[in-house]
């Protein structure tokens, strides 16, 4: 309850350096004719919640200190059109912010298809957790390509978030359509490469 408290007073701290951040990334791809957009949110304190009561397999918290240990509560997430220009737009992050995390989240298991997407964690830049007295040093950055992204925001209600438990057959539904977005992926990626 009182990481909730503390969150709360948070929030609305947080939309002035999301909305700089956006802004700073926006005008460095405005040129880029392979992103198709970039958004911004702050984590909802619904959100933080749910995440601040994550735990680690032996039992204990995951977070000890959540409002300092969160690193996504300013998220930005730049969209791309294939799965190639991903690297590009990788490289421009790197010249722009002090990078902690760069990995490539997938399902572990091959045979598996889910969330896909390019996560990175930068540091805010000190001038700006200075200006607006932040608690937090860290913001995430996803890149992802349409399809990943298409996938992403379905699947964030039906299946990660869904009104109501998910059958086995709806499950397997889900897998297949995450499936589809992945052969889809690939094939406009290839197809783009040997027409460019």
């Amino acid at each position: 309850m009182v990481k909730e408290i503390q969150y709360k007073s948070l929030f609305p701290k947080l939309e002035r350096p999301a909305k700089d951040l956006f802004n700073q990334l926006q005008a460095s791809f405005l040129k880029s004719e392979y992103v198709d957009q970039v958004k911004y949110r702050v984590k909802s304190i619904h959100s933080f919640s749910k995440k601040s009561k994550t735990m680690n397999k032996d039992g204990t918290f995951k977070y000890n200190s959540p409002v300092s240990e969160i690193q996504d509560q300013i998220g930005i997430r730049i969209v791309v059109k294939y799965r190639s220009n991903i690297t590009p737009a990788t490289t421009k992050i790197l010249k722009l912010f002090a990078i902690v995390e760069d990995r490539f989240a997938e399902p572990e298991d091959p045979t598996s298809f889910g969330y896909e997407g390019k996560k990175i964690i930068c540091l805010i830049p000190r001038a700006m957790v200075e200006k607006y007295s932040l608690p937090i040093d860290f913001f995430e950055i996803q890149i992802c390509t349409l399809f990943q992204y298409a996938w992403a925001e379905a699947n964030h209600d039906l299946g990660y978030k869904p009104a109501a438990a998910l059958t086995r057959e709806k499950k397997r539904k889900m897998a297949w359509a995450a499936a589809q977005a992945w052969g889809a992926d690939q094939i406009f990626d290839e197809i783009s490469k040997k027409t460019s």
